[in-house]
């Protein structure tokens, strides 16, 4: 063979060993998975090893807590993260079995989370020994259960008992834990509560982004049952500031690497009771002083995707309306009313992460996905429906259950640099 002919092959070898290289590049998708989701029952139970490990690049457990006397990170359900029954199973242990179905996937476990509170953090964040305890506890943590970093979810710095201090204390402490992270390769991201109240008190952003690998923007809980009226919990985007794209305008504004932002995605909505049967059309801002208890994840308040599906596709004389200022759906049966996401509304967030360059998505939670393919037919259609959306960009994709059927008509968003300045 010539010279001139072998070079040709050697170049034409490195070229489709790039191009394949680039098409197997893969967004970053962050999941969620809810550590007391192996408690719940028939249909609703998942444990660690049902994590979808195909499309997830990282999984996160959660939740860890802080032991209040000593300062370290600790279970929260010893039960559910180290025994499981006294079969030494716990689910913090199974967190390694993930790597055997992907070797390249990162497992990682969060701290905090709206149950553990701001005291504990605020108390260990503003102590020099106190944060020196923690972050040496974090490090025997990783390396007991072989884990790829940690995750912190400090709901709400400055708030909830907290101090005015906690906002600079918060970086200090994320500092100190990359300072100790960064050599061994370990990950260290956070979870932020995408309001612009909840920011401006607590999240310095740029400092944070600055410092932590992927910033987890929670950009959800809009509105609830807590308002006491019906509303949309996640919109794409609505009149005022309460809104997906607003808060991931206003992250990059405050000084946030677009390429850190995952954007934060949900897999439940809320569920209300109101006074009257509802009608076409009628079913926001109506009063509600109730709600109803969903049959897997046993919550007031709260339905998972898995949940909602199965009821419409089981039950009788629910009704499903898609809410085109909001670019959600809304389903409702006599004086039940759900808010939630589907493939449509999640599919058009997901253009966001083009649209600003995001590094990915966060999904909350695997557990709460149709996981096990009762509505459709194959599990994950959610988490599914956006990844190939994502590494295909246009969506098309052999292997998605004639997904273009729900794919939606482009929904133009306005990013407006004026955000930050507020």
């Amino acid at each position: 063979m010539g010279v001139l002919l072998k070079l040709s092959c050697c170049f034409l070898a490195v070229a489709l060993y790039n191009a394949d290289f680039v098409h197997a590049k893969k967004t970053t998708v962050l999941c969620y998975i809810a550590a007391w989701a192996s408690t719940r029952v028939h249909q609703g139970r998942f444990t660690v090893r049902d994590a979808d490990t195909q499309h997830c690049t990282h999984v996160v457990y959660a939740f860890m807590a802080i032991n209040e006397t000593t300062s370290e990170i600790q279970s929260v359900d010893k039960y559910i993260d180290l025994d499981m029954g006294g079969k030494g199973r716990g689910q913090l242990k199974e967190l390694r079995v993930l790597k055997t179905f992907n070797p390249s996937i990162k497992v990682l476990a969060s701290v905090g989370g709206y149950s553990e509170g701001s005291i504990k953090f605020s108390e260990m964040a503003r102590s020099s020994s106190k944060k020196t305890t923690f972050i040496n506890s974090l490090i025997r943590f990783i390396r007991e259960w072989g884990l790829d970093g940690i995750d912190i979810c400090w709901q709400f710095p400055g708030q909830r008992g907290g101090r005015s201090s906690d906002r600079q204390n918060f970086i200090s402490l994320l500092r100190d834990i990359k300072r100790l992270f960064q050599p061994e390769g370990w990950l260290l991201t956070v979870h932020i509560i995408a309001k612009r109240s909840v920011i401006n008190l607590g999240y310095d952003v740029r400092s944070i982004s600055e410092i932590v690998d992927y910033i987890n923007l929670a950009a959800v809980e809009y509105h609830g049952p807590w308002d006491r009226t019906t509303g949309i919990m996640a919109p794409l985007t609505s009149e005022n500031e309460n809104n997906v794209n607003f808060m991931v305008n206003y992250t990059i504004a405050k000084g946030a690497d677009r390429s850190k932002i995952l954007l934060g995605l949900p897999t439940y909505g809320h569920a209300y009771v109101v006074e009257d049967t509802i009608k076409r059309g009628q079913y926001l801002n109506l009063v509600s002083d109730q709600t109803f208890l969903s049959q897997f994840t046993n919550e007031h308040g709260i339905i998972a995707y898995n949940e909602i599906c199965y009821e419409m596709k089981t039950g009788d004389g629910w009704n499903e309306e898609w809410n085109q200022d909001s670019s959600t759906p809304v389903a409702y049966n006599d004086n039940r009313f759900v808010s939630y996401d589907n493939k449509r509304s999640l599919l058009e967030k997901a253009r966001l992460v083009n649209t600003y360059q995001l590094g990915g998505i966060m999904l909350w939670s695997l557990d709460m996905d149709d996981f096990l393919g009762q509505c459709h037919d194959k599990p994950y259609p959610l988490l599914s429906a956006v990844t190939d959306y994502l590494d295909h960009e246009d969506g098309s994709s052999s292997n998605t259950d004639n997904r273009n059927k729900d794919k939606p008509p482009k929904k133009k968003v306005v990013i407006n640099q004026e955000y930050g300045k507020k």
